[in-house]
Protein backbone atom coordinates (compact mmCIF):
# COMPACT_ATOMS: atom_id res chain seq x y z
CA UNK A 1 0.00 0.00 0.00
CA UNK A 2 1.07 3.67 -0.71
CA UNK A 3 0.46 6.76 0.26
CA UNK A 4 -1.60 8.89 -2.54
CA UNK A 5 -1.05 12.24 -2.87
CA UNK A 6 -4.26 14.80 -3.71
CA UNK A 7 -3.81 15.06 -6.73
CA UNK A 8 -3.44 11.81 -7.43
CA UNK A 9 -6.69 10.94 -6.07
CA UNK A 10 -8.46 13.58 -7.80
CA UNK A 11 -7.32 12.22 -11.62
CA UNK A 12 -7.78 8.89 -10.35
CA UNK A 13 -11.55 9.72 -9.37
CA UNK A 14 -11.94 11.57 -12.57
CA UNK A 15 -10.52 8.94 -14.16
CA UNK A 16 -13.42 6.22 -13.07
CA UNK A 17 -15.74 9.15 -13.45
CA UNK A 18 -17.19 9.22 -9.71
CA UNK A 19 -17.86 12.57 -7.66
CA UNK A 20 -16.53 13.19 -4.49
CA UNK A 21 -20.09 11.94 -2.91
CA UNK A 22 -20.22 8.54 -4.43
CA UNK A 23 -16.36 7.65 -4.10
CA UNK A 24 -17.10 9.41 -0.10
CA UNK A 25 -20.37 6.52 0.23
CA UNK A 26 -17.99 4.09 -1.26
CA UNK A 27 -15.12 4.38 1.50
CA UNK A 28 -17.82 5.25 4.37
CA UNK A 29 -16.41 8.63 4.71
CA UNK A 30 -18.26 12.30 3.92
CA UNK A 31 -17.75 13.52 0.99
CA UNK A 32 -16.54 17.00 2.69
CA UNK A 33 -13.55 14.44 3.81
CA UNK A 34 -12.79 13.88 0.52
CA UNK A 35 -12.55 17.12 -0.42
CA UNK A 36 -10.28 17.54 2.09
CA UNK A 37 -8.37 14.79 1.03
CA UNK A 38 -8.01 16.38 -2.47
CA UNK A 39 -7.44 19.96 -1.34
CA UNK A 40 -3.88 18.19 0.95
CA UNK A 41 -6.10 19.62 4.76
CA UNK A 42 -5.97 15.89 5.43
CA UNK A 43 -4.56 12.85 4.88
CA UNK A 44 -5.64 9.33 4.47
CA UNK A 45 -5.76 6.99 6.37
CA UNK A 46 -4.13 3.26 5.94
CA UNK A 47 -7.21 1.76 6.34
CA UNK A 48 -8.83 4.20 4.40
CA UNK A 49 -6.21 4.22 1.47
CA UNK A 50 -6.90 0.04 1.84
CA UNK A 51 -10.51 0.29 1.40
CA UNK A 52 -10.27 3.10 -2.17
CA UNK A 53 -7.54 0.64 -3.13
CA UNK A 54 -9.94 -2.49 -2.89
CA UNK A 55 -13.07 -0.30 -4.18
CA UNK A 56 -11.63 0.97 -7.66
CA UNK A 57 -9.27 -2.25 -7.62
CA UNK A 58 -6.02 -0.41 -7.84
CA UNK A 59 -2.45 -0.46 -7.45
CA UNK A 60 0.26 1.84 -6.77
CA UNK A 61 1.47 1.63 -10.81
CA UNK A 62 -2.39 2.06 -12.28
CA UNK A 63 -2.71 5.19 -10.25
CA UNK A 64 0.96 6.40 -11.66
CA UNK A 65 -0.33 6.00 -14.64
CA UNK A 66 -3.43 7.58 -14.53
CA UNK A 67 -1.28 10.71 -12.64
CA UNK A 68 1.15 10.34 -16.33
CA UNK A 69 -2.18 10.33 -18.52
CA UNK A 70 -3.59 13.16 -16.80
CA UNK A 71 -0.52 15.23 -16.78
CA UNK A 72 -0.23 14.79 -20.66
CA UNK A 73 -3.51 15.91 -21.13
CA UNK A 74 -3.01 19.55 -19.23
CA UNK A 75 0.11 19.90 -20.99
CA UNK A 76 -1.69 19.30 -24.15
CA UNK A 77 -3.93 21.93 -23.46
CA UNK A 78 -1.89 24.31 -22.06
CA UNK A 79 0.26 24.19 -24.77
CA UNK A 80 -3.12 24.80 -27.38
CA UNK A 81 -3.61 27.14 -25.66
CA UNK A 82 -1.07 28.89 -26.46
CA UNK A 83 -1.06 28.40 -30.04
Amino acid sequence: MQQITPQQLKYVRASYGISQEELAEMLGVTAGMIGLIERGRRNMSAKLMTKFENALDLSAERIQEIETAFKEIERMKKAAMSV
